[in-house]
């Protein structure tokens, strides 16, 4: 028979049943949750301290591009959404040298098809834990979105909670 992955969402009852492929580290930055489907990592883009060029950052976007991402969920409550205007220099974090740039623009450019990019923004403070109804319906969104095929990557600065 196929082989599945089964998924007990953080203890809210939701179990998805997934075909899985062999899990795999994908980069420095970024590793399967859900092979194929659910992606987690750090800030994709131009970054404070982890990605400071944007040549590198580029390579990370497109990198992600390669393997059919679609769908980009941000944690970060330092940073705006993709989908408004940010300052001209990017986003600065006092205490850390450059800033973040927005990515979502530069993703519309660099996509070579013509599926439409998600960009969704659900912020949690650093270091700090949701509410469990924006858990609740955090988890539910990403559940019906990988149900629907989208390919997502989550994450916050660093990749690391």
């Amino acid at each position: 028979g196929t082989s599945h992955l089964w998924l007990l969402l953080l203890g809210f009852g939701m179990t998805l049943a997934i075909p899985a492929p062999a899990p795999q580290r994908f980069s420095e930055h970024a590793n399967w949750l859900i092979p194929g489907r659910l992606m987690l990592g750090r800030y994709p883009f131009v970054s404070p301290v982890y990605c400071p060029s944007l040549s590198e950052g580029h390579e990370q976007l497109r990198s992600l591009l390669e393997i059919g991402i679609n769908t980009f969920v941000c944690l970060q409550s330092e940073l705006p959404s993709q989908e408004v205007a940010w300052p001209s220099q990017g986003v600065a974090v006092p205490g850390f040298p450059g800033a973040f740039r927005p990515y979502g623009a530069v993703l519309a450019r660099l996509s070579e098809t013509t599926e439409k990019l998600q960009f969704l923004h659900s912020p949690i403070a650093d270091l700090g834990t949701p509410g469990l109804g924006e858990l609740s319906a955090l988890v539910r969104d990403l559940k019906e979105r990988i149900l629907r095929g989208e390919k997502i990557y989550l994450h916050c600065w660093g990749g690391r909670g």
